[in-house]
C-alpha cells in the first residue's frame, strides 16, 4: 500500500480498492462524528477524501481520529471563548445554519448549565456536540467509543 508520512492517499488510489488506505468503517464510512471541515489537517484526515456539498466535510482513518479531531477543535474554542459555551457552538454551528438554541441545550443535557465550562468538561462538551452532529443511533456508537 503506498502511504505518504500523513497518511493521505497516494494521486489514483480510493477508499476500498486494492492498494488503497484501510479505512476503520466499524461505526462509519467517514469516521467524522462532528462533521469537521476538511482540509484542516488534523491526524488521520484522509487528504482529497470528504463527504457533503463540495466535499466539504472530512473523512478520517478511524472513528477514534475523528473524535480526537473533534476534541481539539472544541478545546481550541474552549480556550478562544473562555467558556461560553454560547459562543463556542455559534461559531462551530451558525445560526445561519443550525438552530443553536437546540443545540446550546442538548450540548448541556451533557455537560450541565454553567455560566463558564472548563477543560474538565471537555468530554461532556464533545458528547454533545456529537449528539447534536449525528442520529442518535450514530451518536450511541461513537459516545460509547469515547466511554470505552
Amino acid at each position: 500500500m503506498a502511504e505518504t508520512m500523513l497518511g493521505e492517499m497516494m494521486p489514483g488510489e480510493e477508499l476500498g480498492k486494492k492498494g488503497g488506505n484501510p479505512i476503520d468503517t466499524s461505526i462509519s464510512k467517514y469516521n467524522n462524528p462532528g462533521n469537521i471541515e476538511a482540509g484542516i489537517g488534523f491526524d488521520g484526515e484522509l487528504k482529497g477524501q470528504g463527504y457533503g456539498p463540495n466535499k466539504r466535510f472530512a473523512v478520517f482513518r478511524t472513528p477514534q481520529l475523528g473524535i480526537r479531531a473533534l476534541k481539539l477543535d472544541l478545546s481550541t474554542k474552549l480556550k478562544r471563548f473562555n467558556g461560553d459555551l454560547a459562543a463556542m457552538i455559534n461559531q462551530y454551528a451558525p445560526p445561519s445554519e443550525n438552530d443553536t438554541g437546540q443545540y446550546l441545550k442538548v450540548v448541556q443535557q451533557y455537560a450541565g448549565v454553567k455560566d463558564k465550562y472548563t477543560e474538565a468538561d471537555l468530554d461532556n462538551i464533545v458528547k454533545g456536540f456529537i449528539r447534536m452532529e449525528n442520529t442518535k443511533e450514530l451518536a450511541e456508537k461513537y459516545i460509547a467509543l469515547m466511554e470505552g
